[in-house]
């Protein structure tokens, strides 16, 4: 081959079954190299109750004989309604055990990038006046946010609210200000060791009658897996709106830093766009979001090869 390999030959360290929880199965198991890690990848501690029977997690010690930990959860008072002792939230066949991985936040956002709109009877209101952005005090006509505990697989629905619509008074100077309502529908199901997750918002705007205004309507789908042997979220998404007002998605760790996935900036009018249901794709992609050791973002990569950029967390004093 011209010095070039063309195979190799894999030196097999140890080979096991294991009982959920992680004990080793009587008579099958071979150790052909000693091996410190063991089941889940974790470091074995074999001199206190024998070979395979005691882990070492992050934080605590976990009896692989009857699937306890020693300790208690350290994040114990965020999820009072699951055991303090348990191993992988007694998920065993499938879950796994991971220790301080709280959530992963998605925003979903409508907004006016002008400064200001018309309306049909050419009134003016005031717009966002800005452009696409991760910034949570960043205004919006309508939004959402969806927060995906992956240690008890559980999406909830955080926040569904627009912010104040200003309208100019046509006789003398000042302003008219409502808050509109959002109107929301999530759908969930599995999708292999993550979430499959389908949301819909719409929203009217609240200083015109409603029998005659039509909504924003944002329909947005999103697929959330964890993959354990390279420690990152794999998460597709897409996206509709009635191509008018802008629209943008991002995702936010538990630290605070954000990653925008897509935007689309409003074409049109609210008169020429907003009647008829969500038809206009605004953003479609895939991308794997690397974590470091506390499951916090440190890389963003697309399934063609680009790289997304990940905002810093805002200390208190900025």
């Amino acid at each position: 081959m011209g010095g070039l390999y063309d195979h190799w030959h894999a030196d097999i360290a140890q080979a096991s079954d294991y009982y959920p929880g992680g004990m080793i199965m009587p008579g099958r198991y071979k150790e052909y190299d000693w091996s410190r890690m063991g089941n889940q990848s974790q470091q074995k501690d074999d001199e206190v109750y024998g070979k395979g029977n005691l882990y070492a997690y992050k934080y605590r010690m976990n009896d692989a004989r009857i699937n306890r930990f020693f300790s208690p959860d350290p994040l114990h008072a965020k999820y009072p309604n699951n055991s303090d002792y348990a191993f992988s939230q007694n998920r065993l066949i499938d879950a796994f055990e991971l220790e301080g991985l709280e959530s992963v936040s998605i925003h979903l956002r409508s907004f006016i990038s002008a400064q200001y709109t018309f309306d049909p009877l050419n009134r003016k209101f005031e717009g966002d006046n800005r452009g696409a952005s991760v910034e949570r005090g960043a205004t919006a006509r309508g939004r959402a946010q969806l927060d995906y505990d992956f240690p008890t697989n559980q999406v909830k629905l955080k926040a569904a609210y627009a912010d104040p619509t200003y309208r100019y008074n046509i006789f003398g100077s000042g302003k008219t200000s409502a808050i509109g309502k959002v109107k929301y529908n999530m759908l969930t199901g599995a999708s292999g060791n993550g979430k499959k997750i389908e949301l819909h918002y719409e929203t009217q705007n609240p200083l015109t009658p409603s029998a005659f205004t039509p909504t924003v309507d944002v329909d947005a789908n999103y697929t959330i897996n964890y993959d354990k042997v390279s420690n990152a979220w794999n998460i597709s998404f897409d996206a509709k709106s009635d191509g008018y007002p802008s629209t943008e998605s991002f995702i936010e760790d538990p630290s605070g830093q954000k990653i925008m996935l897509g935007f689309k900036y409003e074409k049109g009018t609210p008169g020429s766009q907003l009647f008829g249901e969500a038809d206009t794709e605004v953003f479609k992609g895939k991308v794997k979001v690397t974590l470091d050791k506390d499951y916090n973002f440190q890389s963003a990569t697309t399934d063609k090869g680009g790289v997304l950029p990940i905002v810093p967390a805002k200390t208190k004093s900025e």
